[in-house]
């Protein structure tokens, strides 16, 4: 049978961690080792972790916040499974949804990953809807500023794994930006339409919640007033990786990351640039922000 090893960071999760752990060792068809760490909680956190035992894998630290904690977890796992795959603490897994990750990619040859779309639900696992669809947009112009795919539905062979593994990330974004980008660069991406977890709404989502209104318009005041993240995450990926990069994608994200030198370049770039976008208010959204030399 297959291994997946699974990987979780959680903090203060106690609300529904049992449900999320409970969910994923129930996986059908493959052989899963569930190692999670506890980002520095202080409510029951720990406390329900070490209840399953053997079962999972507990790893305790400081708080290092989403991202290295997620890295940390995945720099400490084994190197010796089949398959990989990120998890959230707070939402809920049907059964086959690793056997229908590991079955998208276990044909590839090199670096793969398996990503999905997620059932969107409330607190009492109510749907209310559907991430979007971004099967016609994936790509390496795409990983390079939207991240896109959601970490909690991912799925990589060891290959890609390995590949993950080779560097830790300095400016990275998320754990799954960076994951995008080594798959979409160096590899291949499968993308499944339907979806295999419910990905958990409520009022304390890290990341991942669907923010509106005055939330909205502060998240897209405050990327307008910070320097770009993902460029920083782009010219690190560059400086290790770009060697190994097809011409074109190469000659991508070499554009992207030099555009801002001067006004001209930033002109040019804000009215044809390489990259894709997952619609067009976040393209003029972008195209503001170079004009403003923020990125």
């Amino acid at each position: 049978m297959r291994t997946v090893t699974v990987m979780m960071s959680v903090y203060n999760g106690q609300r529904f961690l049992q449900e999320q752990i409970d969910s994923i060792l129930a996986q059908d068809g493959v052989d899963v080792r569930l190692i999670i760490r506890d980002d520095g909680s202080m409510d029951a956190t720990r406390r329900i972790i070490e209840g399953y035992g053997d079962l999972v894998e507990a790893r305790c630290g400081d708080n290092l916040g989403v991202c290295e904690s997620f890295l940390q977890v995945a720099f400490d796992a084994p190197l010796d499974s089949d398959f990989y795959a990120f998890s959230d603490a707070d939402d809920v897994w049907e059964t086959d949804k690793l056997l229908r990750g590991v079955t998208a990619i276990e044909q590839c040859n090199g670096p793969a990953l398996y990503a999905s779309r997620m059932k969107l639900v409330d607190e009492r696992l109510n749907f209310i809807g559907w991430s979007p669809d971004i099967s016609g947009k994936l790509g390496f112009g795409h990983a390079l500023v939207q991240g896109g795919l959601g970490g909690a539905t991912a799925v990589m062979n060891r290959s890609l794994f390995e590949l993950f593994r080779s560097h830790r990330p300095r400016r990275a974004t998320l754990h799954d930006h960076w994951l995008y980008l080594l798959s979409s660069g160096l590899g291949e991406v499968r993308f499944d339409r339907d979806s295999r977890i419910l990905y958990r709404q409520h009022g304390s989502n890290t990341i991942g919640g669907r923010p509106s209104g005055a939330k909205l318009w502060a998240r897209r005041l405050t990327e307008v007033l910070q320097k770009d993240k993902a460029k920083r995450q782009a010219e690190e990926f560059h400086e290790i990786f770009g060697h190994a990069l097809s011409t074109e994608k190469r000659a991508v994200i070499q554009k992207y990351i030099w555009h801002g030198s001067t006004l001209y370049r930033r002109l040019s770039f804000a009215i044809s640039n390489p990259l894709i976008f997952n619609n067009k208010k976040s393209k003029l959204f972008y195209a503001v922000r170079v004009l403003g030399g923020r990125t």
